[in-house]
């Protein structure tokens, strides 16, 4: 995070690609548009959280980005301060929908680019998400994310809910290497793993579901 900046300074992990994320940050599942707005103008203009995750499919992007465009607006906190997350759901995973989706994705949140872009689950389904399309594999996936990250509409991309074989194949393949994996961990699901591959490839590890989660 910018050194001039009335943010206060957290620990940050180093991506692979030099790109510094904040280790703490606001998760937006389940948060109703009452509910995220004022836990975004709490979380960033008061406890000053210097992170959000979102996703398309929790339906607060918007909300999110009106948000943060005022606050943004008012001078005091900058764009660069805030590392913003969202992910693309099954049915925009296709390479032939994800460029699409993701500039949706960046209207919505009033930004122009994002800082992490996920795939959120290692799945594609057909565009009214309707029925798996077993003909796109993950290794397609990626190929549609790093096509992403090539046009400079997201400054990392990774993976959520991937198994480690999965991440291992797109390791194997990839142009550009995962820069950040999310996947849920917590004390009686610690997916040792999952961890052991993803330090081994220099990939970050995000958790969710970390103190327990009323969803899961």
């Amino acid at each position: 995070l910018r050194s001039d900046s009335a943010m206060p300074s957290f620990p940050t992990l180093k991506l692979r690609n030099g790109l510094d994320m904040p280790v703490i940050g606001l998760g937006t599942w389940q948060s109703t548009n009452d509910d995220v707005r004022l836990a975004v103008e709490v979380a960033i203009a008061q406890s000053h959280y210097p992170l959000i995750d979102t996703a398309e499919i929790y339906g607060n992007e918007q909300i999110i980005g009106d948000v943060l465009h005022k606050i943004f607006a008012e001078g005091t906190i900058k764009r660069e301060d805030v590392f913003i997350t969202t992910k693309l759901w099954p049915n925009n995973l296709h390479p032939d929908r994800s460029e699409a989706a993701t500039r949706e994705c960046l209207k919505r949140l009033r930004i122009e680019r994002v800082d992490l872009l996920l795939a959120h689950f290692p799945v594609v389904t057909d565009a009214d998400d309707k029925e798996h399309d077993p003909t796109v594999t993950v290794e397609d996936i990626w190929r549609g994310l790093e096509s992403i990250y090539d046009m400079n509409l997201a400054r990392a991309i990774g993976v959520s809910n991937f198994t480690v074989d999965q991440i291992e194949r797109i390791m194997k393949i990839a142009v550009w290497p995962i820069h950040n994996a999310q996947n849920e961990i917590h004390l009686y699901y610690p997916q040792h793993e999952l961890a052991e591959v993803c330090k081994k490839r220099g990939i970050t590890l995000t958790s969710y579901g970390t103190l327990g989660s009323p969803g899961r």
